[in-house]
């Protein structure tokens, strides 16, 4: 049950993003002054799928010590998109995806 909501909303939030996506190449002008910024639109796992991956993480560091490790900062999620957007457009890119 729970894979299905996730490839739900994991469908929703792409359906949006890619939305976003065609809609930023439609503009045909752009100020030389706008600023761009690197936006990553994530999924995060819930407790019980974070536990896991850092087991999995655990297991494998066991074999190769130097290994990447999963901590505070470096967290298992799944990217749904990255890419640049204008500045001036990342309150609208964050009120459509909050709303997903």
């Amino acid at each position: 049950m729970k894979v299905h909501i996730i490839r739900a909303v994991a469908s929703l939030l792409l359906g949006v993003a890619l939305a976003l996506l065609l809609a930023a190449q439609q503009q045909t002008t752009k100020p030389a002054a706008d600023k761009l910024i690197a936006i990553d639109v994530l999924l995060q796992p819930d407790q019980t799928m974070v536990s896991k991956a850092n087991e999995i993480n655990a297991r494998l560091r066991s074999n190769y010590p130097d290994g990447y490790s999963l901590d505070a900062t470096h967290a298992p999620h799944v990217t749904l998109l990255q890419r640049f957007i204008g500045a001036k457009d990342l309150d609208a890119v964050t009120a459509a995806i909050t709303k997903t």
